[in-house]
C-alpha cells in the first residue's frame, strides 16, 4: 500500500519528505508506526532548531536556537550522572503548531485504535515537517506509538555497548515529566537491589522541555475533558540515546491533563534510526542480517566552551547543590578522571 509522500512547503525546503509505513517491531512501540526519510538537502542539512551538542568527557548540552536548555554530565564509569536546567523561557522556537479541540474531537476513529493512531501519526509528521524551527534533520527517523511500562519494570541504566545505536527504552515514570528541578545528580545502579534510585535513573526516563503549568491553567482545564471525554490528542517524545531518556516535545499540558485525571496519556515516541549488523538478542531472525536501533546526532563542542556555557547561565552554584555535587559537575572535570 503506497501512502503518499510529505512535499517540502517553504522553497528551501523543498524537496522530498519521505514517508510510509513502518511496521518494525520496536521494542518500546505498542504497534505500527511511520518511517520518515528526510532529505539531505536545504535546511534539512543545517542544526535543528532543538539539537544536541556534545563533547569529550561526556557533557552534553541541549540547545534551541542560541538557547542552553539543560546540561548533562555523565560519569565516565557511568556510575552518575548530573543535569542542570537552563532558562527554558518562552516562547518555545521547537514548538509545533497547538492542535485545536475541532481537531482533537474531528478524528472519526475510537481513541487507541489502530486508526486512531494512524491519523495522529500522520497528523504529526505532516507537522514535523511543516514546523518553521525544525527538530529533525536528514536521515531516517521513526515515528511510533509507545507502550508506557511500569517503574518495576523499567531497565537500569548500563554502559554502552561497542558502538552505538541500541532500540529505544519504553518510557515510564512519567510524573518526572511534571518536575522541573534545576539540578540533579542521578546516582546510577547496575543493581536491582539498589533502593535508592531516583526515579529519572532507569532507561525511558520522562523529561519535560519546561515547567509544567498550574493545574488550573486553562489549557490543562481544557485537556481534562478531553480526557475524560476520550479525545485527548497524544503527546510527542524525543529520544536521547546516550542517556537513554525521552524529552516531551509537544504536550506537556495534554501528560499534565491526563495524570491529573488519574490516565495514562497516550504518547508517541520519536527517535532518528540507524541500520547496522544483527547483534541484539532480542532481534528478529528474518530481518535479514541487520537490525535497526536509535541514534542522536549531536554536533561537536570543545569542553571548555560546555563549561564556560554553564558558568555564564549558573555564575554561583545553585541554591541547595552541595559544593561536591557542582565541583564534580563543572569544576574540575574530576568525575572524568574517576576521582
Amino acid at each position: 500500500m503506497k501512502h503518499p509522500a510529505v512535499e517540502g512547503t517553504k522553497g528551501q525546503m523543498a524537496g522530498r519528505f519521505i514517508v510510509g509505513p513502518d511496521d518494525r517491531e520496536w521494542r518500546a512501540s505498542s504497534g505500527p508506526g511511520l518511517g520518515m526519510v528526510v532529505p539531505h538537502e536545504g535546511i534539512w542539512r543545517q542544526r535543528p532548531s532543538l539539537h544536541f551538542e556534545a563533547s569529550s568527557e561526556e557533557g552534553i548540552r541541549l540547545m534551541s536556537q542560541g538557547q542552553p536548555l539543560f546540561w548533562m554530565r555523565i560519569h565516565f564509569r557511568w556510575s552518575c550522572c548530573g543535569v542542570l536546567r537552563g532558562p527554558a523561557r518562552p516562547p518555545f522556537p521547537w514548538a509545533l503548531a497547538p492542535i485545536q479541540a475541532t481537531q482533537a474531537r474531528g478524528v472519526p476513529h475510537e481513541s487507541g485504535s489502530r486508526s486512531w493512531w494512524e491519523s495522529w501519526t500522520w497528523h504529526f509528521a505532516r507537522e514535523l515537517e511543516a514546523a518553521t524551527a525544525t527538530v529533525l534533520h536528514s536521515g531516517r527517523w521513526s515515528l511510533h506509538p509507545l507502550r508506557v511500562v511500569p517503574e518495576e519494570r523499567a531497565q537500569l541504566n548500563s554502559p554502552p555497548g561497542n558502538g552505538p545505536g541500541y532500540p529505544p527504552a519504553s518510557p515510564y515514570a512519567l510524573e518526572t515529566a511534571l518536575r522541573f528541578d534545576p539540578f540533579w545528580v542521578e546516582r546510577w545502579s547496575w543493581s536491582s537491589s539498589d533502593a535508592q534510585l531516583w526515579p529519572e535513573a532507569k532507561m525511558g526516563a520522562v523529561l519535560a522541555l519546561r515547567e509544567p503549568s498550574r493545574p488550573d491553567a486553562s489549557r490543562v482545564k481544557a485537556w481534562r475533558k478531553h480526557v475524560r471525554d476520550g479525545t485527548l490528542p497524544p503527546a510527542l517524545l524525543l529520544y536521547m540515546e546516550l542517556p537513554e531518556k525521552w524529552l516531551v516535545v509537544d504536550g506537556h499540558d495534554r501528560i499534565h491533563a491526563a495524570l491529573l485525571e488519574g490516565a495514562m496519556p497516550p504518547l508517541l515516541g520519536l527517535w532518528p534510526v540507524i541500520t547496522h549488523p544483527t547483534r541484539f538478542e532480542h532481534d528478529n531472525p528474518r530481518s535479514g542480517g541487520t537490525s535497526p536501533g536509535a541514534i542522536t546526532r549531536a554536533w561537536p563542542i570543545q569542553k571548555s566552551d560546555w563549561q564556560a556555557s554553564v558558568l555564564r547561565s549558573h555564575p554561583r552554584r545553585p541554591d541547595g547543590v552541595t559544593a561536591e555535587d557542582w565541583e564534580g559537575f563543572v569544576g574540575d572535570w574530576a568525575w572524568a578522571r574517576g576521582n
